[in-house]
């Protein structure tokens, strides 16, 4: 009785398991996919096994392989080429990968016996990376090689580059060869990826190579060196005393206040040091060279290089101290952070107030607050920067008395604005009572600093409030100098961004856009914010609006006028053979007509608006323009022989323009 129970029991649990397992492998079932696909942002052809899992999602299992060719559209003797080859492992690339980058180019040198004969030149980038679940593991190769007239020869060469959990460790060799990019790094990482020891740049600055050592320890930089590499001349030499002192005082087990940060860091060693400081700038060049050693092996990790191309992670790090926060720092940070926004958003809203730009000519007091506005929204974006850091966790890794060591430009005891008002620039002195310096903490200058600002900035939005309320009558005011100011900026951008074929054609745009729509712009809002009453405003507005207007229409006419002439210069010219030299050029036809009547007219026309300060004016200017375009052109294949006898004797503007009938 026993034995049939347990076989029954058994039995059943046989086929739960086959039924479990038949599940698991059904949810499971691999497909194979052939087709196109984008890896790493590059358009081409992959195959590879996938499957999909509960929740509905693709995931790629197994061998792997991409193909992409490209050849340029713009210019077909380009081609590109990249295959891929590797293994996935639930959508992680594990084990070996390979991937070999080409670009070549094909330059025809001629056809004989029907066959094509060329010149290629190619580039050849390889890289072979492993992998563990995703992770850089184990040893990479990297190269680059170029093919030129028969040979090949190095362009990037490496020492075999090791990875542990991510991390590159062990020593390193980058070399790059070039005749315009020519650099060499040796260096050497701990098991965590931290640079020690030793680092050695060679490259070229300026016109000679020099030589830069770095010492690191630990991942903080201890000194830097720039010597000629020929003459050994030193060129540069920064030591970090207060990073040696600190160390030395750390490891003596000194109570410091302070420690080493658990965190890594970026390439850029930094202890608080600010953009214009010699520590920060030194490094610079070398770093350069090492991001774009490290972009060029890591370039198919999303997870180290962004779309753009630039690190976004690195394998590499500095380190860096950490200093504790105290109460009073967090309450000023604290404060800081919320009152700086609303600073903020007050100057932004009154620096790109339209009703006060407009009206910055009414009086002395609107036309300086224009301008301090302007000069407060600049200074609060440096001073953004600073907010950003104290309110992250930044400030936790900055010696502040690194960072304030050579002052702070915005804490200063007085400020100049310089405004222009009528036809005068005038100058006014802010001079500030308060006891901002180098006996307060960095937190505490900083919010005393937006308080001083927050002062006065009520004080001047209230002024401005007021006087914009007794200006603006209506909306229809409002709106009209909203649409001003937007036509205005639409207007800017299409002469600023026309692209000009010739330096004339420049000159001429710029003059226009310099007398027209800066100095005859300027004078019409002026003259409209010296304006009392309603009307008197409206009618002002309009003729503005109507320079606007104009001068967005008379643009494809101005654009047109140097091409026109151009294309009237070809027609005038003909293709003729010299029999001594067996040669063909080409000559000008109808010189009289063409350089003695055409161009002396379009010269002169071209010099009415240049120096064109109406825009009223600039249509007639150019009907003027194309009328002698068009007649050029209807002379060009008719009998001139009169025309051109009577501009031999005539050289005013007045009698041209009578030979040419116009």
């Amino acid at each position: 009785m026993i034995d049939v129970r347990l076989q029954k029991y058994s039995g059943f649990a046989i086929g739960l398991l086959l039924f479990i397992l038949n599940s698991y492998t059904f949810a499971q079932q691999r497909e194979r996919y052939e087709g196109e696909y984008t890896f790493n942002n590059h358009d081409g052809t992959a195959t590879f096994t996938f499957y999909e899992n509960r929740d509905g999602e693709i995931v790629i299992d197994g061998n792997f392989s991409f193909v992409r060719r490209s050849i340029d559209t713009l210019d077909r003797t380009l081609l590109s080429k990249l295959n891929v080859n590797g293994v996935y492992r639930e959508n992680k690339k594990h084990g070996r990968w390979r991937y070999d980058q080409e670009e070549h180019r094909v330059e025809l040198r001629d056809v004989v016996d029907f066959e094509v004969v060329t010149d290629l030149e190619s580039e050849d980038y390889e890289l072979s990376a492993t992998y563990n679940q995703g992770q850089l593991e184990g040893v990479w190769e990297y190269r680059e090689n170029k093919f030129e007239r028969g040979r090949v020869e190095p362009l990037f060469r490496s020492a075999p580059i090791n990875f542990s959990a991510g991390k590159m460790v062990g020593d390193i060799s980058f070399e790059q060869f070039g005749d315009y990019l020519t650099y060499n790094i040796t260096g050497r990482l701990d098991p965590q990826g931290v640079m020690v020891g030793e680092w050695v740049f060679t490259y070229m600055r300026d016109t000679i190579f020099v030589r830069e050592t770095r010492r690191y320890e630990n991942g903080f930089l201890l000194g830097l060196r720039v010597v000629d590499d020929e003459t050994r001349e030193v060129i540069n030499e920064v030591i970090f005393h207060e990073v040696i002192q600190n160390l030395d005082r750390l490891n003596q087990g000194e109570d410091v206040g302070f420690g080493i940060a658990e965190a890594r860091f970026p390439l850029t060693f930094n202890v608080g040091y600010r953009q214009s400081f010699e520590e920060l700038q030194v490094q610079q060049r070398g770093n350069e060279f090492l991001r774009h050693v490290l972009g060029r092996i890591l370039q198919y990790e999303d997870e180290y290089v962004d779309d753009d191309g630039s690190l976004s992670q690195y394998p590499i790090h500095t380190r860096r101290f950490e200093y504790p926060i105290s109460r009073e720092d967090q309450r000023n940070i604290d404060e800081i952070e919320e009152t700086f926004e609303v600073l903020q958003s007050e100057v932004n809203r009154f620096a790109e107030m339209n009703a006060l730009a407009i009206n910055r000519y009414r009086d002395d007091s609107l036309a300086f607050a224009y301008e301090y506005f302007q000069r407060k929204q600049h200074r609060l974006d440096q001073v953004d920067t600073l907010v950003q850091i104290l309110t992250s966790d930044e400030i936790r890794y900055i010696d502040q008395d690194v960072f304030v060591r050579e002052g702070i430009d915005f804490l200063s005891a007085f400020d100049t604005i310089r405004y222009e008002f009528g036809e005068e620039v005038r100058t006014r002195h802010l001079d500030y009572e308060d006891d901002l310096g180098a006996d307060r903490s960095l937190t505490d200058n900083v919010l005393a600093y937006i308080r001083r600002e927050q002062s006065l900035v009520d004080v001047f939005t209230a002024y401005i409030t007021q006087e914009l309320e007794q200006l603006e009558q209506t909306d229809d005011l409002a709106t009209m100098e909203a649409r001003i100011l937007q036509n205005k900026a639409l207007v800017d951008s299409v002469y600023l961004s026309h692209e000009t074929i010739s330096n004339r054609d420049l000159e001429m745009f710029a003059s226009v856009y310099e007398n027209i729509l800066q100095r005859n712009f300027n004078e019409l809002s002026r003259r409209y914010s010296e304006m009392d009453t309603y009307m008197e405003r409206v009618e002002q507005g309009e003729v503005i609006l109507d320079l606007i207007s104009e001068m967005r229409e008379q643009f494809n006419r101005l654009a047109a006028v140097f091409p026109t002439m151009d294309d009237l210069d070809e027609t005038y010219q003909e293709e003729t053979f010299n029999p001594f030299t067996y040669s063909r050029y080409n000559v000008r036809v109808k010189e009289r007509l063409f350089d003695n009547g055409g161009m002396v007219l379009f010269n002169h026309y071209v010099s009415q608006i240049r120096n064109e300060e109406d825009y009223t004016m600039i249509k007639e200017h150019l009907d003027r323009i194309e009328a002698l375009q068009e007649r050029l052109y209807e002379l060009r294949d008719v009998d001139t022989r009169r025309i051109e006898r009577r501009l031999g004797r005539r050289t005013s503007i007045n009698r041209i323009e009578s030979a040419l009938d116009l």
